[in-house]
């Protein structure tokens, strides 16, 4: 079952880079959503890395790339610390059989990850499993092909009749991805449709832009009345 939590667009609550007295749960049943910035190198602690995100970052050639992937390993590091009263340096990251990653000895922590072009946005639940998907909207793709090889053929056919093709196909696009990265699977694994992990799957999509969709799904039978979003500013 895919129940909507509300359609209104998600309100962010600006905070800083040291996020302690936000990034904490008040309630037994929380979802949160951060909207990241990007850093610069000299507002980053790279003492807190592990040898394999060092080694992941040296890795990278392209300068913006690796200003994400720097940036998201720093700010996920001072959140999750916040959230687990523990020390940001002292936290381990894997990932499971189906390449998902988590973190070691999180408790009920869960969260998911995405990011298109400049913007990145980080999901976080004290229960469930949790899912989230960034698209830019992007006029020079074949949606249609796309749809057809990797879509229902009931979603192929709401997006062909939409007043508007393209958005929708991104809308319903960064719906499907939420789901298939909630189950930590690619997008030919295992449908969300079929899969009883998501028997009741909270799902809500939203424009951060004009010229984005942003979806998140949740494994969760408690449904709060609505998503705390947080925007990390420098």
């Amino acid at each position: 079952m895919l129940t909507s939590l509300s359609s209104e667009k998600c309100a962010f609550i600006q905070t800083g880079i040291n996020p302690a007295n936000t990034a904490v749960f008040s309630k037994p049943v929380e979802l949160h959503i951060w909207k990241l910035t990007t850093l610069h190198a000299n507002q980053i602690d790279y003492g807190l890395f592990s040898d394999a995100e060092m080694q992941r970052s040296t890795q990278i050639k392209n300068t913006k790339a690796r200003q994400l992937h720097d940036s998201s390993r720093f700010l996920m590091r001072k959140l999750f610390a916040s959230y687990l009263s523990v020390e940001p340096g002292l936290l381990a990251f894997e990932k499971n059989a189906a390449g998902k990653p988590f973190l070691l000895e999180a408790g009920h922590l869960e969260y998911n990850l995405t990011h298109s072009g400049n913007n990145m946005y980080l999901a976080v639940s004290n229960q469930g499993m949790v899912g989230i998907d960034l698209e830019s909207i992007r006029h020079e793709v074949d949606w249609l092909k796309i749809a057809r090889r990797v879509l229902d053929e009931d979603t192929v056919n709401a997006i062909q009749s939409h007043t508007d093709p393209q958005q929708e196909f991104t809308r319903q696009w960064t719906l499907f991805e939420a789901r298939q990265k909630l189950l930590g699977v690619g997008i030919f694994g295992q449908s969300a449709e079929t899969s009883p992990v998501l028997s009741h799957c909270y799902i809500n999509s939203w424009q951060p832009d004009r010229n984005s969709w942003l979806s998140v799904a949740w494994t969760n039978p408690l449904l709060p009345d609505k998503l705390s979003c947080y925007e990390i500013t420098e």
